[in-house]
């Protein structure tokens, strides 16, 4: 070896090791774990209130997955369907690099975006984007850690 000229001992293992942990594939497997996470926890509903269920005759209420729902005077239900079921319209895209865990429902943002939620959405207890994140975030990056730590270690 020239006098000019150092050698890293171990520097080809470190390599191996450092491309497993940051394989493509690992990467885009905890990207969707922990989207799956978010999503998992976002999409839960939060307990019916008594806006959920009817209260006697001229009442109007709201049924999960169907719409505004009203009983005439006479005692039959009439209603409207309106719901888009936000609960099952979270959707993961995982990319190279990022995941994006969104809802495709037009009334989403205004029950559990953070910067748009209805007053009524947080009385009730809908959970936000930014609740997911502080709930979920810490539990996604001890996971991610674990993954790569597995990686190296096996590589």
């Amino acid at each position: 070896m020239p006098s000019d000229s150092i050698e890293i001992k171990g520097l080809a293992e470190l390599t191996k090791k450092l491309d497993a942990a940051t394989s493509a594939t690992m990467v885009r497997g905890i990207l969707a774990a922990g989207a799956e996470m978010l999503k998992s926890y976002i999409a839960v509903y939060p307990n019916a209130t008594q806006a959920n269920s009817p209260s006697g005759p001229g009442s109007r209420w709201y049924e999960r997955g169907f719409g505004s729902k009203w009983q005439r005077m006479d005692g039959s239900v009439n209603g409207r369907q309106t719901s888009e079921v936000l609960g099952r319209r979270w959707t993961i895209s995982v990319r190279d690099t990022e995941a994006i865990v969104g809802n495709n429902t037009s009334y989403g943002p205004f029950v559990q975006s953070a910067e748009r939620q209805a007053a009524v959405h947080r009385r009730n207890q809908w959970r936000t984007d930014v609740d997911a994140i502080r709930e979920v975030g810490p539990r996604i990056q001890d996971m991610a850690a674990a993954e790569i730590q597995r990686a190296v270690n096996e590589a």
